[in-house]
C-alpha cells in the first residue's frame, strides 16, 4: 500500500471480557496502529480536570486519600444512574472524539502502518461505526466471561450483568458487525480468525485503492 492511499480503519468491539484488547494486539502485531478510546478515557480521569470534574460533580467519595480518582467508585454511580453515565460521557466523550480524529489523521501519513484500529467497548452504540471501514466485534460466551471477570477485575457475576445493561444486546451488534471473532477457547485459535479476516479487509482495500 503506497503512503498516498488510504489506510482502511477497523473499528473493534465486543461485551465485556470478550477479548477486545487480545483482538486489537492481534492486529498491531500484524501492523495496525491501535487507538484504544477506553483506555484514553481512564487516562483523562488521572489528570487534573479529569480528577476535577469527578470531585465536583460525583463527590469526594468517588476520590482516594491520594487524589486519584477511584473508578471502581465512579462506576458503582454511573451503572445506577442513567443521567449521571450521561454527564460523565459529556465531559468525556468530546475530548476522547478530537484526540481519536488527532491520532486518525497522523496514522494515515505513517507509511510503515498497514491499517488503522478503532478499540471501543460502544463503538456501534456511539455511532463510531460510521467512522469504520470494517467492524469487527469480539464474542465470547457469558459463562466464559464470567470467570474472567472474577478472575482479572474480582467482579462477582452480577457486577457484569449490571453493566452490561447499558450495552446493546450481542445479537444486535452480531447483525450489524462486518466480521465475529469467537473467543471462547485458546489465543491461537483466536488469532487464526484474525489474521484471515485481516488479510481479507487488506486484500479489499487494496483492490478499492489500487
Amino acid at each position: 500500500m503506497s503512503s498516498n492511499r488510504r489506510k482502511p480503519i477497523i473499528g473493534v468491539t465486543g461485551p465485556i471480557a470478550s477479548g477486545k484488547s487480545l483482538v486489537a494486539s492481534i492486529l498491531q502485531g500484524l501492523g495496525c496502529a491501535v487507538i484504544d478510546s477506553d483506555a484514553q478515557g481512564h487516562q483523562l480521569l488521572s489528570e487534573p480536570a479529569g480528577v476535577d470534574h469527578i470531585r465536583t460533580h460525583f463527590g469526594r467519595q468517588c476520590i482516594r486519600a491520594d487524589g486519584t480518582v477511584d473508578r471502581h467508585a465512579v462506576a458503582d454511580v454511573i451503572f445506577d444512574d442513567v443521567g449521571r453515565k450521561q454527564q460523565l460521557e459529556e465531559f468525556l466523550y468530546p475530548q476522547i472524539a478530537e484526540w481519536r480524529k488527532l491520532l486518525v489523521h497522523k496514522y494515515q501519513a505513517d507509511t510503515a502502518i498497514k491499517a488503522i484500529v478503532l478499540e471501543s467497548a460502544l463503538l456501534i452504540e456511539i455511532g463510531l461505526k460510521r467512522q469504520c471501514d470494517h467492524v469487527i466485534l469480539v464474542h465470547a460466551d457469558l459463562s466464559i466471561r464470567i470467570p474472567r471477570v472474577e478472575k482479572t477485575r474480582f467482579w462477582r457475576p452480577e457486577e457484569l450483568l449490571r453493566r452490561e445493561k447499558f450495552f446493546w444486546p450481542v445479537h444486535l451488534k452480531c447483525s450489524i458487525a462486518d466480521d465475529i471473532v469467537y473467543n471462547n477457547s485458546t489465543v491461537d485459535t483466536c488469532r487464526r480468525q484474525v489474521e484471515e479476516i485481516f488479510s481479507r479487509i487488506i486484500s479489499s482495500a487494496a483492490c478499492q485503492l489500487a
